[in-house]
């Protein structure tokens, strides 16, 4: 959704795929993500900050009832990729704000026992929008993009994977090189 963007063609990989993506620009996609994704369980979750330091995920999460409440978390959380999936868990999760009618709205404890925990569960598809493995046709070429790693220093997320670029029938598989760059 870029203007006057144009497709650019080069040499093949030879390393893999190694891409670095500024936090800020990963928090976009993820705000995105969420409300393309819709609300759960009638609430809507709005991710505010996202980042990834090492093999943890600090996620500033605000959660919406409607238009007249709000809550705000701090979730933080292991994040790895395992079987092509990436993966969620020792989420650890706590309030840091509430608008004023959010308690007379929605009891606390709803809110962390069933919003959260459902959230957290859809946070690789609602955080980054995409899936472990994802396959794109253009033209006759089909390019199939695999994640292997995720890490970041907390001001940016670097992503490893393979690629798989082709037409029917023929296949060239591109793997990153372990350990980054």
């Amino acid at each position: 959704d870029v203007p006057e963007a144009a497709l650019r063609t080069g040499p093949m990989p030879t390393q893999g795929l190694v891409v670095t993506l500024d936090a800020d620009t990963v928090t976009a996609f993820a705000r995105r993500s969420a409300f393309d994704s819709g609300a759960v369980m009638g609430i809507q979750p709005e991710p505010r900050s996202l980042a990834v330091r090492g093999d943890r995920l600090a996620l500033g999460l605000r959660l919406w009832g409607g238009t007249s409440w709000y809550r705000d978390f701090d979730v933080d959380a292991k994040v790895a990729v395992s079987g092509g999936q990436l993966v969620v868990s020792e989420p650890s999760v706590r309030e840091t704000r509430a608008s004023d009618g959010a308690a007379a709205a929605d009891p606390l404890a709803y809110v962390v026992s069933g919003v959260v925990p459902e959230v957290l569960s859809r946070l690789p598809d609602v955080a980054f929008g995409v899936p472990a493995t994802h396959a794109s046709d253009e033209g006759r070429k089909r390019t199939t993009a695999t994640l292997s790693g995720l890490s970041g220093n907390g001001e940016a997320l670097v992503v490893r994977g393979d690629l798989e670029i082709g037409r029917v029938g023929h296949r060239t598989k591109v793997k990153a090189r372990r350990g980054g760059r």
